[in-house]
């Protein structure tokens, strides 16, 4: 079967993903449709969301007080349920201060997406020789 170009683009920067060889997808995403349908406050905590590096987290307080929102730990909740790109949008990488908190592919989901950034991290901090702590 051929495969057309966008799927071919798509596979390849998944299967980058991954396999740990991609750590931010480097897409403009504020023009896309599906993210231009979001509210002022959700495309807010998106574009805060993409800035979380990759084998990291926030919590969804520290998130709220980024988009300018004191209090709406809550809200950006909600705005991670909303987010039509979740892995380009990284909402698993937002969690509660108690846990992991929700997500939308299931928590089972973003535990697994969580340990695959950490453990590609941390092997790449190992190969480059960086001493941790």
């Amino acid at each position: 079967r051929t495969v057309p170009q966008r799927e071919f683009i798509f596979s390849t920067i998944f299967g980058d993903y991954f396999s740990g060889r991609l750590r931010t997808f480097d897409l403009d995403t504020r023009d896309l449709p599906m993210v231009a349908a979001g509210t002022e406050f959700q495309r807010r905590v998106w574009e805060r969301m993409r800035a979380i590096p990759y084998g990291s987290t926030l919590t969804y307080g520290q998130l709220a007080r980024m988009a300018g929102s004191f209090g709406g730990a809550r809200a950006v909740g909600m705005a991670c349920g909303a987010n039509p790109l979740s892995l380009i949008i990284p909402c698993h990488r937002v969690v509660a201060e108690n846990g992991l908190g929700g997500f939308a592919g299931g928590i089972a989901v973003k535990k697994k997406l969580l340990e695959l950034e950490q453990r590609e991290y941390r092997t790449a901090v190992q190969r480059a020789g960086i001493k941790s702590g």
